[in-house]
């Protein structure tokens, strides 16, 4: 496999002959696949050091090879032949990977125990990111910006279990003698195979939404639960319990296209989406003003400047921006 094309996919930017190419690949040998998702799991990771200084970078970039070199250690000695080559194919891939986002100024290393079967991951992204990471089981997952997902990198024998905060989209790999168990603050799901959308922010409302097979809900103190069908959503709230109404799951999926899709929202949860996009802090002089309701779609090119602009001329409301703040008033 080109390795830079296996970086285009890494980066999303692949062509959909290209995308397919890298299907093919994956399908066509197990090991494949396995060697994707350890690139992918280092992928996930490369922002976790993206503000370090000079010498940071170099000390990271030395823990990385040192790494590697271990592993290569532990599996000449205990893997067989085949199994060795794709940790040397993966080494060789992980390299490239590495001096790209040294190159880019961002750091990341893999760290994995070599006396350890199993480990756990986490995926996270910073404001004004988003990524797409495929799970052991083949699973797609996009995690929104300021998103958390840790999994293990082997999944059990009796379940698929991981831990989302923030907000994640996920297409589960259809495993009827293994339920996908997706774990939040305050709701659980469990589902066998089946793409659905979790929003799980600390602090506000959280919500499952359904585009297609079934999925069950349950409040964590197990009091509550429902069972979803396409186009219908769970929501929760410390007053309001558990509820499910029927919606246009599209108007909450927009995010993983870098689009911004609204209908009926107060100013507030717009704002909270606006600080996650653009990095910045947003503020209101008068409470009363979080509560104007808006309809709106914007495209992921636009500017933060083009959208306050848009709602203030809506709504009559100006605003003033000081660094990273943003007073609306």
């Amino acid at each position: 496999m080109n390795e830079e094309l296996l970086i285009c996919f890494l980066k999303r930017r692949c062509t959909p002959l290209e995308f397919k190419q890298v299907e093919e690949w994956v399908c066509a040998d197990k090991s494949n696949a396995a060697c994707l998702f350890e690139m992918e799991s280092v992928w996930a990771l490369k922002d976790e050091m993206k503000y370090s200084n000079e010498k940071e970078i170099r000390e990271a970039w030395q823990r990385f090879q040192s790494g590697i070199i271990r592993q290569e250690k532990v599996v000449s000695l205990e893997r067989e032949a085949k199994k060795t080559t794709i940790w040397k194919t993966f080494r060789r891939y992980a390299a490239v990977i590495a001096v790209f986002m040294l190159i880019s100024s961002g750091v990341y290393f893999y760290k994995n125990s070599p006396h350890r079967k199993n480990h756990i991951i986490l995926a996270e992204t910073a404001v004004k990111q988003r990524i797409m990471l495929t799970l052991p089981d083949s699973t797609k997952v996009w995690l929104n910006a300021q998103s958390q997902l840790k999994y293990p990198s082997n999944f059990s024998r009796k379940n698929r279990e991981v831990y989302l905060t923030g907000e994640g989209y996920f297409e589960v790999t259809s495993n009827v003698k293994k339920p996908f168990i997706v774990h939040s603050e305050a709701l659980n799901i469990k589902v066998l195979g089946t793409k659905f959308d979790m929003r799980a922010y600390p602090e506000e409302t959280s919500s499952v939404t359904l585009t297609e097979g079934k999925v069950e809900v349950s409040m964590n103190n197990e009091k509550e639960r429902v069972t979803l069908t396409p186009n219908h959503q769970a929501v929760y709230s410390i007053n309001a319990g558990l509820e499910v109404r029927e919606v246009n799951p599209q108007e909450y999926l927009s995010w993983i296209d870098g689009e911004l899709h609204f209908v009926n929202k107060p100013l507030s949860v717009i704002a909270k989406e606006l600080e996650r996009r653009f990095g910045v802090e947003i503020h209101f002089a008068d409470p009363r003003l979080a509560k104007n309701i808006f309809t709106c779609h914007f495209q992921e090119d636009v500017s933060l400047i083009q959208i306050l602009d848009f709602l203030k001329k809506t709504q009559r409301f100006n605003y003033e921006i000081k660094e990273k703040n943003i007073l609306i008033i």
